[in-house]
């Protein structure tokens, strides 16, 4: 994200263009992720999306942390947030083979809002 490498996440592989298999997914930690086996996406188009886990050290609905946290002056660390584009309305893809090598970088920008 931003040329960092997204720290938690979760990319899914979602079957298009005539590739027929469920979706898979991959858990991000560091900017990397790895998906083998029986979980692998099928061989074929896939839509890509990436969504961000990375809560900024406080979760949404911990109320009891959160009043904690502003009874002792803090601030709540920056949540990283991926853009819709994508996630819910992606525009990256992968087309994975069945020969390999299925390595895939994607770049992401926070600017990118559409």
């Amino acid at each position: 994200m931003d040329g960092e490498p997204l720290t938690e996440g979760i990319v899914y592989f979602v079957p298009t263009n005539g590739t027929t298999g469920p979706k898979s997914f991959a858990k991000v930690v560091n900017g990397k992720f790895s998906v083998t086996g029986e979980y692998a996406p099928v061989v074929g188009n896939h839509r890509i999306e990436i969504k961000s886990t990375d809560d900024g050290g406080l979760a949404d609905d911990d109320e009891e942390a959160i009043a904690r946290w502003v009874a002792e002056g803090r601030k709540r660390a920056h949540r990283v947030i991926v853009p819709p584009i994508y996630n819910q309305r992606s525009i990256l893809t992968a087309d994975v083979t069945a020969d390999g090598p299925n390595e895939f970088k994607f770049e992401l920008s926070s600017k990118r809002r559409r």
